[in-house]
């Protein structure tokens, strides 16, 4: 193995604490919108397989998005950010 991807595992499996409250914020943001659309999901999908999806599917755009907060890369995604919230970075 080389060390780009031992240094990009380690990434991916360490602890990232919130380098501020800016981030600590976006995560809350983020895990605040999962929910309401978990609840929206629960509200009016009929119980049952889809239903069950659909609330994963929930809760790993919650995981996904703040791994990707949290880790390199995401305190500079923030600080693109213009006043209105919105990113002008490019991906």
């Amino acid at each position: 193995m080389g060390v780009q991807i031992i240094d990009e595992l380690s990434n991916r499996f360490a602890y990232h604490p919130p380098s501020g409250p800016e981030v600590a914020d976006a995560h809350e943001e983020l895990r605040e919108a999962a929910y309401a659309l978990a609840v929206i999901v629960e509200r009016l999908v009929p119980p049952g397989r889809e239903r069950s999806t659909a609330l994963t599917k929930c809760e790993e755009v919650m995981m996904w998005g703040n791994a990707g907060i949290a880790r390199e890369g995401g305190r500079a995604r923030l600080e693109a950010r213009d006043t209105h919230g919105a990113d002008t970075g490019g991906d």
